[in-house]
């Protein structure tokens, strides 16, 4: 099977590594960068503005499908393994078998790691999902920078009916809460932190409030909406910091 594993990264280091590993598994893997790299991948992009993650996977998702024809696409980081057990035809021969039509999200949660399975942090996504998903703006909503977006994915994907969540599978984060939490964090990661969470926050809360019932009715149109939702929802920011209501995304 044609299964990719894409990640954006700054680390060169840290990505040799990671993508050593899926690649190990039987997986073609992709990386965006922001400069060159030295680093051995099956398709690179570099660009020099960084858009965010989810904008940053949801380009590599769709040039994956369209131009390599990958037919599930796994998003990640370069601290995410791969599950040792099981090579990536294995594992995608059971998404097709439970997704036919490849218009579904898988989410290992085997990992330990709490909010596992309260997000998609590292999700399998099928490559109709990757066409069709938020009327063709890509696999995560685009309005979310760096956080938040993975939560939103398994709310959605969940509502849609099209979630499978899988502990008999295990993507090991290797994230900063595991050693020592905040003080942990490199320093990308705060200062990703530091600019874009409290607007990913405010998003996210502002549209789980509306249940997302417009975007759940629209999702399956393949086609540009008439309607510029980031303008509404940017808009609505300001009184989205003064509703409650928690989660947390772990990126």
């Amino acid at each position: 099977m044609n299964i990719w594993y894409a990640i954006p990264t700054v680390n060169v280091e840290r990505a040799r590594l990671c993508l050593g590993k899926w690649r190990r598994q039987g997986y073609r893997v992709a990386v965006w960068l922001d400069r060159a790299m030295d680093l051995d991948a099956d398709y690179v992009r570099v660009a020099s503005v960084y858009p965010g993650y989810f904008l940053a996977v949801n380009e590599l998702a769709r040039i994956l499908v369209v131009e390599r024809g990958a037919e599930i696409v796994v998003a990640g980081g370069d601290d995410m393994d791969p599950d040792p057990r099981q090579p990536a035809d294995r594992i995608g021969e059971d998404f097709v078998a439970r997704f036919p039509d490849l218009c579904g999200v898988m989410q290992p949660t085997g990992d330990s790691l709490p909010l596992t399975t309260r997000q998609c942090g590292s999700p399998w996504l099928g490559r109709e999902w990757v066409v069709r998903a938020n009327g063709g703006r890509g696999a995560f909503w685009p309005g979310y920078r760096h956080y938040c977006g993975d939560v939103e994915l398994k709310h959605v994907a969940e509502r849609l009916g099209r979630l499978w969540q899988r502990p008999d599978l295990c993507q090991y984060h290797d994230q900063w809460r595991r050693h020592g939490g905040v003080s942990a964090m490199t320093d990308y990661q705060r200062r990703n932190s530091l600019r874009y969470f409290k607007d990913d926050r405010h998003l996210f809360r502002w549209r789980h409030r509306s249940g997302f019932p417009v975007r759940c009715r629209q999702w399956w149109e393949h086609r540009r909406w008439q309607q510029d939702f980031f303008a509404g929802e940017r808009a609505a920011m300001s009184d989205a910091r003064r509703l409650g209501g928690g989660f947390e995304s772990t990126r």
